[in-house]
């Protein structure tokens, strides 16, 4: 007789029920690649960041609730188990347990077996989970071949996947469901409803991956329920509890469905989960303590145990083993119940399609190009800002909108005794507010109209005075001419509304923050690229080539200012050849002629539920952030004696890691964690980040708090936008988004002239470290949204 090792595999607790032991213990098993299946690098950010310095808190309490002062039951009914089944097979067969996060781990028990028992011929692992899944079965199977690969003699080995319709498993299931059912009659309880709740599973791995887990578990639920004659079938339901994060999971959700059912009128319970041989932190707490605390109406609630270490399921498991590990495959087969005719009555499994069609996929790639090329537009100037204040203030100091701004900041300086260079500051601030206060103007405007007469022609026409705006800044031999091209740059500028709304147009619900998230990738893109362009180009001065065209408005300055004239006049062409409508005729509202004009008056409510708090709180974030952003170049020139070129790496450096974000982590992870609450994480990664950025005085503290706020503010800004237009109506997104945008646009007002004022009068570190603080504000706005998940 061959000497066969029997090894049955479980998943584990914790050590103990103290919140680090319950840390270490969800750290190994939320890194496990076939639990979170996707974006592994980010998910390792979000698991540090976000998951396990918060929630092994709450689970330890969890814990408490099923620890005995010394065990778990899934441990103590697994060894108890192991002793049973050994006891009853064959004496050439030795059964061993371990756990793949508790100890005995598998690797010590295999080390152990193959060490004492160096003869042993056969090795079967037999993981403890009825049903296949990728996330309990695959997960085991990849444990024992790493134990395996340090193992030089390896005997023959067989792993057995799965047992969801062995007579073993279903028979004695069946007899435990009966024992309780019969004890309910002997109470005179009339039951109204047996839940088999099965463990839950995104509904992604069954469609996209194929994973058997849940025909698996629709089979077990029909052998289960043809061995229990005496009970009503129309009464017995299939559930699945347990969901983890926002992705669509299998349903009916097992919460939900008793909720329903109480709702109904249905008074009296009782619920099996037949995904466990064990009872767990899954059974006896999430069933048994925290749904029954839940299903308030219900007269009587009964959790029917596991098998646990039951007399006859042990006799028969083992059996069941002997047979794999001796038997020939007649007898193996015998003991595997045939395919069920049972009918059963569960809801279709459907999943919304998390990809675009070809045509919104290209018409995103023309809509992203067209934003790329106005952002990288609107940011070349931003490198360029103190030098172009420098160059106005020398070139012709009597210019009417210099002089009579510059005649109030220097009344002020003199009186408060301010230096010059804080003075400068202001100034910038100042121009700097001029675009985005007109941006702020027409965004809603663009967006009404948009709503009204379609996309298309109102794209087309604010890209063409952006050109023009453009080739009026090449020209503008005075800061008056500077000022009117930033006036029609703003206004044109606006456009924003229209190309979220665009977006919006082309997305649906669970591809909308993935939309958004493309978006914030294309600023960070364009905030990469336009900095870098104007930092370069600066070093080019075209009056040094053209002196006789300074007559005509050449400045040292147009090189920057023509380049992003050739870029949009390109844009402008290229809408025009590609751009198809995307808003058609049949979706537009009758917009009245009143109402578009009404939306240049653009602080006003809606009657969406969270709109206006998400409106405020983008206003307040981005007023802040602004600010801060717009005061950096001025900050690093200051304390690290930074250039133009300087300043544009500063911004290279964000833009990428903005772009980096928003493609690795928001784009995947958005929607199933919740725009939301990345929205709110963003915020709060701000603070330390600007605290950083006060506190700077050196290269490597600069580049450590640009990282926070890069990271921050690119989890934010397209979250929010993500949020606001999954709370519009679809025939309102154009108007309601052109009032988020021009609530940006008066932030990017507001922000850098409250910012540089507090610069010129405190004192940079005082603006960074108020600044940070009042980041908690848009925090307190967001928290009360209720966020729909459907």
């Amino acid at each position: 007789m061959k000497s066969i090792r029997v090894v049955l595999i479980q998943l584990g607790s914790p050590e103990s029920p103290e919140v680090p032991k319950v840390r270490a213990y969800l750290r190994e098993f939320l890194s496990d690649p076939r639990v979170i299946d996707r974006y592994r690098k980010i998910w390792k950010l979000i698991l540090n960041l976000f998951i396990l310095p918060f929630r092994p808190k709450e689970s330890a309490k969890a814990y408490r609730r099923i620890w005995d002062g010394v065990s778990f039951p899934l441990l103590k009914h697994t060894e108890a188990f192991t002793r049973k089944v050994q006891s009853y097979v064959h004496p050439s067969i030795a059964v061993e347990h371990c756990f793949l996060l508790s100890k005995p781990r598998l690797e010590e028990t295999l080390n152990r077996l193959l060490l004492e028992n160096k003869k042993a011929e056969k090795l079967l692992f037999v993981p403890l989970f009825p049903q296949y899944s990728e996330a309990t079965t695959a997960s085991a199977v990849d444990a024992i071949f790493r134990a395996l690969k340090n193992q030089v003699l390896i005997p023959d080995f067989e792993v057995i996947t799965h047992f969801y319709n062995s007579k073993a498993f279903i028979t004695s299931a069946a007899e435990k469901i009966q024992e309780s059912l019969r004890k309910m009659e002997s109470a005179g309880i009339a039951l109204d409803r047996l839940i088999l709740s099965f463990h839950g599973m995104p509904k992604r791995r069954i469609f996209e991956k194929k994973d058997p887990y849940y025909d698996q578990c629709l089979e077990t639920a029909r052998l289960l329920i043809e061995r229990l004659p005496k009970f009503d079938s129309s009464k017995i339901s299939v559930t699945f509890q347990s969901h983890f994060g926002n992705e669509a999971w299998l349903e009916p959700s097992t919460e939900e469905f008793l909720m329903r059912c109480i709702a109904e009128g249905a008074k009296n319970f009782a619920i099996f989960s037949p995904s466990f041989v064990a009872d767990c932190l899954e059974t006896n707490d999430a069933l048994g303590f925290v749904l029954k605390n839940q299903a308030m109406g219900a007269e009587h609630f009964t959790l029917i145990p596991s098998l646990n270490d039951d007399e006859s399921w042990a006799r028969a498991f083992a059996q069941w083993i002997e047979t794999h590990a001796i038997g020939n495959l007649q007898d193996q087969e015998a003991l595997v119940l045939p395919k069920s005719k049972q009918e059963i009555v569960v809801p279709v499994q459907t999943i919304a399609s998390t990809t675009m069609s070809v045509e919104s996929k290209s018409t995103l790639r023309i809509v992203l190009f067209s934003l790329l090329l106005d952002l990288i537009g609107f940011s070349i100037l931003f490198p360029l800002f103190p030098a172009l204040m420098k160059h106005y203030l020398s070139l012709n100091p009597n210019d009417p909108f210099l002089q009579g701004i510059f005649t109030c900041i220097q009344s002020f300086s003199s009186r408060s005794g301010v230096s010059d260079f804080s003075t400068l500051a202001l100034f910038g601030g100042i121009l700097g507010s001029v675009y985005s206060f007109f941006q702020f103007l027409a965004a809603p405007f663009w967006g009404s109209l948009s709503d009204r007469i379609g996309r298309r022609p109102v794209l087309i026409f604010t890209v063409f005075g952006l050109t023009f705006s453009y080739l009026l800044w090449g020209f503008a031999g005075s800061f008056t001419v500077l000022v009117l091209s930033r006036i029609l740059g703003g206004i044109m500028g606006g456009n924003l509304s229209t190309i979220t709304a665009t977006v919006a147009d082309i997305t649906t619900k669970t591809t909308r923050s993935k939309g958004m998230a493309m978006v914030g990738m294309t600023f960070g893109l364009g905030f990469v690229l336009g900095p870098a362009l104007g930092g370069l180009l600066s070093s080019i001065d075209l009056t040094k080539y053209f002196p006789g065209l300074v007559r005509f408005g050449l400045n040292p300055f147009s090189m920057v200012a023509f380049c992003a004239f050739i870029l949009s006049l390109y844009n402008f062409f290229r809408l025009y050849r590609k751009f198809p409508e995307t808003f058609p005729k049949e979706k537009r509202k009758a917009v009245p002629s009143k109402e578009i004009l009404q939306s240049l008056f653009p602080l006003r409510s809606f009657p969406f539920p969270g709109v206006n708090r998400t409106n405020g709180s983008y206003l307040t974030f981005l007023a802040i952030f602004s600010g801060m952003e717009f005061t950096l170049t001025f900050l690093a020139f200051e304390r690290l004696n930074y250039s133009s070129v300087n300043n544009a790496w500063i911004f290279i450096y964000a833009g990428f890691l903005i772009a980096l974000t928003q493609g690795v982590l928001v784009r995947p992870y958005a929607h199933s964690i919740g725009e939301k609450k990345l929205s709110i994480a963003g915020i709060l990664l701000l603070i330390p980040g600007f605290m950083l950025l006060g506190a700077t005085n050196s290269n490597g503290v600069l580049y450590l708090g640009l990282t926070l706020i890069s990271i921050g503010s690119a989890l934010s800004m397209s979250c929010l936008t993500s949020l606001v237009s999954l709370l519009t109506p679809p025939e309102r997104q154009g108007e309601v988004i052109g009032v988020f945008r021009s609530m940006g646009s008066m932030a990017r007002v507001i922000g850098p002239f409250l910012a540089c004022l507090t610069y010129w009068k405190f004192g940079s570190y005082s603006l960074y470290i108020f600044g940070s603080l009042l980041l908690l504000f848009p925090v307190f706005l967001l928290s009360p949204i209720k966020q729909s998940r459907h």
